[in-house]
C-alpha cells in the first residue's frame, strides 16, 4: 500500500481477511457437527498477528514478548468434541469482530475523504 496511508488501513484490511476466514472455518464446523469423525477447527489470532508483523514494544518486564516471524494464519484442530452452542456463539462473536473492522475501515476512507475535500 502506498505510503501516503498510514498502517491502520493494512492492519484492519488483514484484520477482515482474518476474520473472513475464520467464518469460513468456523461455518464448516456447524455444518459438519452431525458428521461422524469430524475434528472441529479453529483459527487463531495469534497467527494472524504473526501475519501482520507486528512488533510489540515491551516497557516493562510483565508484559508479553511480542513476535515477528510468520507469513499467514493457519487452522488449527481443536480438542474435545463439537457443541452447537460453542459454535454459534463463536460464529456470532466473529460476525460482530468483522463488522467493528469493516466500521473502522469505512470510517477511516471517510475521514481520508473529508480532507480530500476540505483541501479542495
Amino acid at each position: 500500500m502506498n505510503n501516503i496511508f498510514d498502517r491502520t488501513i493494512g492492519r484492519l484490511e488483514g484484520f477482515i481477511n482474518f476474520r473472513s476466514k475464520r467464518h469460513e472455518v468456523l461455518v464448516s464446523n456447524v455444518s459438519n457437527i452431525d458428521t461422524p469423525g469430524y475434528k472441529p477447527a479453529d483459527v487463531k489470532f495469534e497467527d494472524e498477528m504473526k501475519a501482520a508483523r507486528l512488533r510489540l514494544a515491551r516497557t516493562s518486564e510483565k508484559h508479553l514478548r511480542g513476535r515477528r516471524e510468520g507469513q499467514n494464519f493457519t487452522i488449527t484442530p481443536e480438542e474435545g468434541s463439537l457443541s452447537l452452542e460453542k459454535s454459534m456463539t463463536d460464529l456470532a462473536e466473529n460476525h460482530l469482530m468483522h463488522n467493528a473492522a469493516v466500521e473502522m475501515l469505512a470510517r477511516k476512507f471517510k475521514s481520508l475523504q473529508t480532507v480530500l475535500k476540505e483541501t479542495r
